[in-house]
């Protein structure tokens, strides 16, 4: 199982970084005809907090029409949130009129870890057992990003996505706040 999750893992990595980050067909500018902007971004999701869990995001904005980045998430109790680990890489395509701001689509591929309960035999006389499950899966998502003169950035996410794996999805959900540096 966790070959499945290395080979996708790395086969996905490999396409995402082997794109052109500059199209070569446009003609070249010069250093003081490009906008410049700030291209990393860190955020925490608010609304995991409740559960408890932490979910981190770090996004790269390659353009302003575009970003690469990814999330890790931790759950500190099994019995009321699902997911016990996940990480998740995504790409992000911008359709606002400020740099990587307003309306977005989101593609992605998330590695995450769950506690599936079963019976043990199938008179359903023993107690349930807990049992680990790792998988993997893709997805999109759809979200609405708000930058402020002050970089600070607030980000509303949801989407999900279908394992690869085991037969179930994932869903994503997110009120983010972060910063822009």
């Amino acid at each position: 199982m966790k070959k499945y999750f290395l080979f996708s893992f790395v086969l996905t990595a490999s396409c995402l970084l082997s794109q052109p980050l500059i199209a070569h067909s446009e003609p070249e500018k010069t250093l003081s005809d490009v906008p410049t902007f700030p291209k990393n971004e860190i955020k925490i999701n608010l609304a995991f907090l409740y559960a408890p869990a932490l979910q981190v995001y770090y996004e790269y904005l390659i353009n302003d029409e575009s970003g690469i980045g990814f999330s890790v998430m931790k759950s500190f109790n099994n019995e009321t949130f699902f997911y016990d680990h996940q990480v998740l890489g995504f790409y992000r395509f911008y359709f606002g009129k400020k740099p990587a701001d307003g309306f977005f689509a989101e593609l992605n591929v998330a590695a995450y870890t769950y506690d599936e309960n079963y019976w043990t035999n199938i008179f359903r006389s023993n107690p349930l057992e807990r049992k680990d499950i790792f998988t993997g899966g893709a997805g999109i998502s759809f979200g609405w990003k708000f930058v402020t003169k002050n970089n600070i950035v607030f980000e509303l996410l949801t989407g999900g996505g279908r394992s690869f794996f085991h037969p179930s999805f994932y869903l994503q959900g997110a009120v983010t706040i972060g910063k822009r540096f």
